[in-house]
């Protein structure tokens, strides 16, 4: 598997260096690099290599191995570092994100949106071996999210600050699994002033923290309390927009054309089928420390099919995950999420195609 793991990660670090390139002399493109031959070109070999890589990776599990999958994962984020793709707005960004873009040295330094992105990004990949180890998995597995060529694009050339909220949340689930419960509290608590998904294990977390899940409660609630009530965050598009979203979009369409054109029952029902499948496993299948990971899975995934807006970088969390579960499908999920891309234009997000829906989720 060594020599098909090296074969796998040249592969795609010349892929990475030929991004580079094209990045830095194509700025500012005409048209959004996403909507190019040369991005699906490109982003097809990084996927092929990645699938290679994760099929030969159950062979290697070594310590060195693992050294050496990290250490591929930091040579891919340093060469896209350079790049700046097209990075378009966030429709609902968490309470820490809009305070930090809030700030005029923020705003106006790619850089320093760059180091605090990859820095988080690269403290998730740091805590991944022990939470695999804590699941019974081979700290190989790292590999998944690490590799994962969507993680690298959004993360360290795109530049989201998706990881800051995920990193809050991975350290949260690892500090329950050593007991330290009032801790975990807190870091769950910031995970949620930073970042909407992690409401989405509000459920699961609150059955493995018991009562100091309050405090968790009570930050991330100050936090976007505070963010409503300066008028800084719209709600309103959450719902009524439909740029990268399967089954709520597709049952609103349903929903107008056979019952009624009131958005509520459709949201309703998505929502409250989602729900009840997450309070189901929280609270009746009691997940223990180590299979945390796996439950977060289904819970952000599942988020993902009933929200009405789900933005490429929204799969980072999914591509962090994946490696708890048998389920591949999650990993095809994050290839297919750079279609969302096709959406915007002039600027903007113009609207969602029934088609791109489809390909992304069918």
């Amino acid at each position: 598997p060594w020599l098909r793991l090296l074969l796998a990660a040249t592969g795609a670090e010349v892929l990475y260096i030929t991004w580079t390139w094209y990045g830095l002399a194509h700025r500012p493109p005409s048209t959004p690099f996403e909507h190019s031959l040369t991005f699906f070109a490109l982003w097809t070999g990084l996927v092929l290599f990645y699938a290679i890589a994760i099929h030969n990776i159950p062979r290697a599990r070594s310590r060195s191995a693992t050294i050496f999958i990290l250490s591929v994962a930091l040579i891919f984020r340093a060469t896209v570092l350079p790049t700046q793709l097209t990075s378009p707005p966030s429709f609902v960004g968490g309470p820490l994100e809009i305070a930090l873009r809030s700030l005029p040295f923020f705003e106006s330094s790619m850089w320093l949106e760059k180091a605090l992105a990859i820095g988080a990004d690269i403290g998730s990949l740091a805590l991944a071996p022990a939470l695999l180890r804590a699941a019974g998995l081979s700290p190989a597995w790292t590999l998944i999210y690490g590799w994962n060529p969507l993680v690298i694009k959004e993360a360290a050339a795109g530049a989201h600050l998706e990881p800051l909220g995920l990193l809050l949340l991975i350290l949260a689930i690892r500090l329950v699994q050593k007991s330290t419960k009032m801790r975990a509290a807190l870091a769950y608590g910031a995970s949620l002033a930073s970042s909407l998904f992690a409401a989405t294990c509000l459920p699961l977390m609150t059955g493995a923290l018991g009562v100091r899940a309050i405090a968790s409660f009570l930050v991330g609630a100050a936090a976007w309390a505070y963010l409503y009530g300066s008028g800084a965050l719209d709600l309103s598009i959450a719902v009524t927009g439909s740029v990268g979203g399967s089954l709520l979009p597709a049952s609103m369409g349903l929903a107008r054309t056979f019952v009624t054109r009131d958005p509520l029952y459709p949201v309703v029902l998505c929502f409250g089928i989602w729900l009840a499948v997450v309070l189901y496993r929280a609270f009746w299948k009691r997940p223990e420390p180590g299979t945390i990971p796996g439950e977060v899975l289904l819970a952000v995934g599942g988020f993902l099919m009933v929200s009405p807006q789900v933005l490429p970088w929204h799969f980072i969390p999914v591509a962090y995950f994946a490696a708890f579960s048998r389920n591949r499908g999650w990993l095809v999920f994050t290839a297919t999420a750079p279609l969302t891309y096709l959406a915007f234009r002039n600027g903007q997000w113009v609207g969602w195609s029934f088609w791109l829906g489809c390909l992304q989720y069918f």
